[in-house]
């Protein structure tokens, strides 16, 4: 098959995915054309990350995968959404370091793009949710509808993000996509994150 042919057919392919409402975030971690189309900045693609599938792509990476699981959770999913993570564009570097200049908060994280009306949190359950590292509780929140300001989401990730190394027993797979995603970060954004890191170092790495 002609190689322009394979790389059409491929596109094609996640434009269908992209299309159907009922498509899983692993259905699209699973197309083969998915990291060249985030580079390329795919416009629907670009949309589908929503917060909440940002938060779960970046489970991937963060966790160890369970027992007996497929090849494709056990090894594809959390290569690609680590890839998708250095891919430096917006919707990805925004999500963890939120721009200076006044914006709109994130909407629903039940597939809402930014821009929908803040609601403000109780500062418990902001609290709560910030220092809350179960991943399952984490994503029952999300699933209730919260909605988290830009700087909430941000710490919240960062907070996931630093988990991989907040341990007495380091998995070295996912050391190595941590410290691959840091190096893009601080490539990227050095001033951000050693900000981040040095104020607060004991949200990030002491729970």
């Amino acid at each position: 098959m002609n190689i322009w042919n394979y790389i059409s057919t491929e596109t094609s392919k996640l434009e269908e995915l992209l299309d159907s409402k009922e498509t899983t975030l692993d259905q699209v971690l699973d197309d083969e054309s998915v990291i060249s189309e985030m580079k390329n900045l795919n416009h629907k693609l670009l949309e589908f990350f929503n917060p909440e599938r940002i938060l779960e792509m970046l489970d991937y990476v963060v966790t160890i995968p369970p027992e007996g699981c497929s090849e494709i959770r056990g090894y594809k999913l959390p290569y690609v959404s680590s890839e998708l993570f250095i891919s430096e564009v917006s919707v990805i570097m925004n999500s963890f370091f939120p721009v200076d200049e006044p914006k709109d908060e994130f909407g629903d994280f039940q597939g809402a793009n930014p821009g929908g009306s803040p609601i403000e949190k109780d500062e418990n359950e902001e609290k709560s949710s910030a220092n809350n590292a179960n991943i399952n509780s984490e994503k029952k929140k999300l699933s209730e509808d919260e909605k988290l300001s830009e700087k909430d989401f941000s710490e919240l990730l960062l907070k996931k993000l630093f988990s991989v190394i907040d341990t007495d027993s380091m998995n070295p797979v996912l050391a190595g996509y941590f410290g691959k995603i840091i190096q893009c970060f601080i490539n990227r954004n050095p001033f951000e994150v050693t900000l981040k890191t040095d104020s607060d170092s004991s949200l990030y790495l002491f729970g």
